[in-house]
């Protein structure tokens, strides 16, 4: 049998204002829930449910809640003021879109554990923490969600795979952190008026980071730290800010085919950091398309450096990277 909960006004429960559990089916739809102080709407063990249409609202811990094998449509609802909006962990792998989720004091949208589905057409703001967050070995699917206004926009962590396309992440203190063990796809984005930095790769990340548009972004478009590794490829990262791409600490992996535009520095490279540059092409750069500092190398090729203002590629001892065919005038710093 299939449950349907519709159309109620439900004011302060004491765990969850409407369960569904071990393998219920349900429709919980148009339902406004406030003052729940725990969860708003939840769906655990093997359910499936078609959560639509529905508004929580006031202080609480989680607005809806889909954890263990849950299954199901979560679409059309407006959550706001939780601590978390919408959690979806264990195992369970729902379909998210549509939903609006604002002010959510640590997270908007986060997917757990070993959870997987898809996040479409959401719109997450004013986040204290994080709009979409994805840790775990969770592998869900990110597509067309707008994300503005929170303190980090989207963040894969630990194990996270999964993909992130056709995103719009915009005007969030920083844009896309890509952190710890995380693997992720991130493809056809566009990361934009972020206030510290557009794209963060740290821990050990190995991204791929591919065809997004990365404008106007703080002072740093891309920043790789730690020991990642991601490959940065046929992205289009304009300016203005001081660093297109910087390297940090003992970061490799491929930069290849962007087009990197209107900053001081296009490409800095610090620490041993040891990347692959290729086939990059560097316009209107202040200072100096690529500089190497520090002990970093790795190598450049194939790079173009027409109508930079600076010099062209800097290699300052005792960096000592390997140097092909570029396009690029190249000198020796002190």
């Amino acid at each position: 049998a299939q449950a349907e909960v519709t159309e109620n006004t439900i004011w302060v429960s004491s765990v969850a204002a409407i369960s569904l559990t071990e393998s219920a089916l349900g429709i919980v739809r148009d339902n406004s829930i406030a003052d729940a102080p725990e969860v708003g709407i939840q769906a655990v063990g093997n359910s499936s449910a078609e959560i639509t249409g529905n508004t929580i609202e006031s202080a609480g811990s989680i607005g809806i809640s889909l954890i263990g094998n849950a299954s199901g449509t979560v679409a059309t609802n407006q959550v706001s003021d939780r601590r978390i909006g919408v959690q979806v962990g264990g195992s369970a792998a729902p379909d998210i879109t549509g939903n609006t989720v604002v002010r959510s004091v640590e997270v908007g949208i986060t997917f757990a554990d070993a959870s997987s589905g898809r996040a479409t057409e959401n719109e997450v703001s004013g986040t204290g923490a994080v709009g979409v967050l994805v840790g775990g070995t969770a592998t869900p699917d990110l597509q067309q969600n707008k994300l503005t206004g929170n303190a980090v926009g989207m963040v894969f962590t630990a194990d996270a795979r999964g993909a992130a396309s056709f995103n719009t992440v915009e005007f969030n203190s920083v844009g896309v952190q890509l952190v710890g063990q995380s693997a992720p796809f991130v493809d056809g984005n566009r990361i934009a008026d972020n206030v510290d930095a557009g794209v963060v790769f740290a821990g050990a990340s190995s991204a791929r980071f591919e065809r997004n548009t990365v404008l106007r972004n703080g002072e740093v478009a891309l920043e790789v730290t730690g020991t990642a590794a991601p490959a940065i490829s046929g992205n289009e990262i304009r300016g203005a800010g001081v660093y297109g791409i910087i390297y940090r600490d003992s970061t490799a992996g491929v930069l290849a085919g962007n087009q990197i535009v209107d900053h001081v520095y296009g490409v800095q490279l610090q620490g041993s950091a040891a990347p692959d540059l290729t086939d990059n092409t560097l316009e209107e750069i202040l200072l100096t398309s690529i500089a190497y500092i520090d002990s970093s190398g790795g190598s450049a090729s194939g790079n173009s450096c027409p109508e930079s203002l600076g010099g062209g590629i800097t290699v300052s001892a005792p960096a000592d990277p390997t140097l092909g065919d570029n396009d690029c005038r190249v000198s020796s710093g002190g």
